[in-house]
């Protein structure tokens, strides 16, 4: 990831994930949740779109990621009133699946994901929280609600006759 990249991001929003990487790991419980309420608040949809993805953060960085999922999910799991019980190795387990899942998307698409079932965003059952509902239901949906909105924000236009995308460029030299 390039310096230039690393600096506008702290201008413009100094909490996000990928600049607590390096320092997460040294936080207490408090401070690490903390900072995932400080990376909630300052978010959306829209700012997931233009950050550096899991994948590009360096395996250097995995131990942050992974400790930062973990946070989140005890966070969440924490606001469910059916939640199951989660022994750590549960959540560690279920951390690994999200990195692993959301490789090519943000931390804080993964921090929002949580935020957005907590809120009962992505359907599913504001009561429980557990693995299953997790993957089948909130990964999908939240996965489904970015893919919209980049395709707004790259303004690709899906020809109803073979589903290929379309640039409005493309569309207009069809016809």
């Amino acid at each position: 990831m390039s310096s230039s990249l690393i600096k506008i991001q702290k201008e413009n929003l100094p909490c996000l994930a990928v600049n607590q990487i390096g320092l997460f790991s040294n936080y207490d419980l408090p401070q690490q949740s903390k900072a995932i309420i400080e990376i909630e608040r300052n978010i959306d949809l829209d700012h997931t779109l233009n950050l550096p993805v899991i994948q590009r953060l360096g395996k250097e960085s995995k131990k942050d990621v992974l400790l930062m999922i973990e946070r989140a999910l005890r966070m969440t799991t924490s606001m469910f009133k059916y939640a199951e019980k989660m022994e750590d190795y549960q959540i560690s387990m279920m951390a690994s699946d999200l990195y692993d899942k959301f490789s090519y998307n943000t931390v804080e698409d993964i921090i929002l994901m949580l935020r957005y079932a907590r809120q009962g965003k992505l359907g599913g059952s504001k009561l429980v929280f557990d693995n299953d509902t997790l993957f089948n239901i909130y990964v999908p949906k939240y996965l489904d609600m970015k893919a919209e909105k980049w395709e707004k924000e790259n303004e690709f236009i899906v020809d109803d006759t073979d589903d290929v995308p379309m640039t409005p460029e493309e569309k207009e030299n069809q016809q």
